[in-house]
């Protein structure tokens, strides 16, 4: 069993932040929620009710954590509704545990909503210290860092080098970019990664989710063992797509959000 997340990322319309709420209500994920939290801490069902009467289209940011529990371990989901250049996106970043490959078919509900920008699935953990650069948290974590790889930030820290994890993740236009072991890919990522080259990545083929047309990348098995096969596949999809360089690129050269998707004409 591993943390498995599930990142989810729309372009808001009318009809899909009530397709994804009722989605939210319904209980449409793999853990038994105890609470949420949006202005206040409330039961799951108070605060579905509260969720249910907000107008999205009023309120510029909207901030939703849900924690519950599956099989005695915590489990989160985080949504939120913020502004996006010209637009509104909506995301569903949902973490919990996962023991095998058909735990995971609920996500063909969200698949299916409308407007889908980009889903990717990893494991937790891995992207977390592939990602961590804070020597810190390491310590506070009790996890061995002196054989990892330094360098000096922009304020002349020490910290962990992670420029060669090929599972890191880079946060940039309001969207996590990671090489997941699933992902999908729907018509607005298409012109931060042509589709073309999208489909150049091994086991990566077209499929039609109600009327999202996406390209579905399995990128290695969620439960993959072999630690080397993994990075081989995820080193393979960033080099191919350039994907991270691409999220730097539009975090470094545009003073904002809006700025830098207005390059990418979205």
């Amino acid at each position: 069993m591993k943390i498995i997340s599930f990142d989810f990322y729309w372009k808001f319309n009318k009809e899909n932040i009530n397709e994804i709420i009722k989605l939210i209500a319904t209980k449409e994920f793999k853990f038994k929620p105890t609470e949420l939290i949006y202005e206040v801490e409330t039961s799951f069902e108070d605060g579905v009710k509260e969720l249910i009467n907000i107008d999205f289209y009023l309120e510029e940011s909207i901030n939703i954590i849900i924690r519950g529990n599956c099989c005695s371990k915590p489990a989160r989901l985080y949504f939120n509704v913020l502004n996006w250049g010209k637009n509104k996106m909506i995301k569903i970043l949902i973490s919990c545990p996962i023991e095998t490959k058909g735990e995971m078919e609920f996500i063909n509900s969200y698949l299916k909503v409308t407007d889908l920008i980009a889903c990717f699935i990893y494991d937790t953990e891995d992207e977390r210290w592939q990602t961590e650069k804070n020597i810190n948290h390491y310590v506070l974590s009790n996890m061995d860092h002196m054989a990892l790889p330094k360098t000096k930030d922009r304020a002349g820290r020490t910290v962990i080098d992670t420029s060669l994890n090929y599972g890191r993740s880079e946060h940039s236009i309001g969207i996590k970019f990671v090489a997941g072991g699933e992902m999908f890919f729907g018509e607005i990522f298409f012109k931060i990664v042509n589709k073309h080259i999208l489909l150049q990545i091994a086991n990566s083929k077209e499929c039609q989710h109600g009327n999202n047309r996406l390209i579905h990348i399995s990128l290695f098995k969620l439960f993959e063992q072999n630690s080397t096969r993994l990075r081989e596949a995820q080193k393979c999809f960033l080099e191919t797509t350039g994907i991270i360089n691409i999220a730097v690129n539009l975090k470094e050269k545009f003073s904002g959000i809006a700025q830098a998707l207005s390059s990418l004409n979205i």
